[in-house]
């Protein structure tokens, strides 16, 4: 009985892989012989990314005091020729009071595309495999910043953002081990969900090591390994900057793309 408590949202949250073949596929719930389909774009299948994908329950109409099943999955568009292939994740399958989130589309940003930079975080062309070729880095040699965001060193970047809640994701390469898998960043005009420094930055540290090419979410971290994911939340629509600081040097850390995903209204 799924009618206690007057839920409005079924939320399903979904991870995909890049090697998947999206075809003419499309996610698709049904609950009690009523089907949904995500809205969003059909690439994010290939996204390492965690999405959120809110099911209205009201315009679904299905009796939501007897749901014997829900059924979870991938299917042919109408009209489409190519299925999909691959595999994709589910988790945090929840009934919420919250009012369904339509998905937006994401917001990339080139790192080379910045609003302003100070030396000595730069932008590199070396490494392999960055989208548009260019990524942005500390100058190899410099000393770490483990004390606090260093001034100068910064990369900004103004985005435009409707009122919600965000999560920004960095495609980024860490090879250089302990001492060389965090930044620090700032997003000013936004709040976070964690508890920061009184000066606004959050502590990305023990970033997921790789050469390659990889997307990672920014967390805060309070240890020297990982932390808790940020969601930054824009009270009404306008203008964010996000900043982004060195804080370790070795290897360098490098980011080439950023990306925010609305998880919320």
């Amino acid at each position: 009985d799924w009618s206690i408590g007057s839920p409005k949202t079924l939320t399903i949250w979904f991870y995909g892989e890049p090697n998947n073949i999206a075809g003419d596929s499309q996610l698709y719930c049904t609950i009690g012989g009523k089907t949904d389909t995500y809205k969003g774009p059909l690439d994010v299948l290939t996204d390492q990314i965690w999405r959120r994908w809110d099911v209205d329950l009201a315009a679904l109409g299905a009796n939501l005091s007897n749901i014997p099943q829900i059924t979870i999955g991938i299917k042919t568009e109408s009209g489409g020729t190519t299925g999909g292939k691959g595999t994709i994740f589910l988790d945090d399958i929840q009934l919420t009071g919250f009012a369904p989130t339509v998905p937006a589309p994401d917001i990339v940003i080139e790192a080379e595309d910045y609003t302003t930079i100070s030396a000595p975080m730069e932008v590199n062309n070396v490494t392999a495999g960055a989208s548009g070729g260019k990524y942005i880095e500390p100058l190899p040699g410099t000393s770490n910043s483990t004390s606090g965001p260093p001034d100068p060193g910064v990369a900004t970047y103004d985005v435009d953002l409707s009122a919600g809640q965000y999560i920004i994701y960095g495609r980024v390469s860490i090879t250089g081990g302990y001492g060389g898998d965090a930044f620090y960043v700032f997003v000013d005009g936004a709040t976070s969900n964690q508890t920061l420094p009184s000066n606004g930055w959050a502590t990305w540290n023990g970033i997921t090591a790789g050469a390659n090419w990889h997307w990672v979410a920014i967390w805060h971290s309070t240890g020297y390994f990982g932390g808790n994911i940020i969601t930054w939340t824009v009270p009404e629509d306008s203008t964010v900057t996000i900043n982004i600081a060195y804080r370790d040097t070795s290897g360098p850390p490098k980011i080439d793309v950023l990306k925010i995903v609305k998880v919320g209204d």
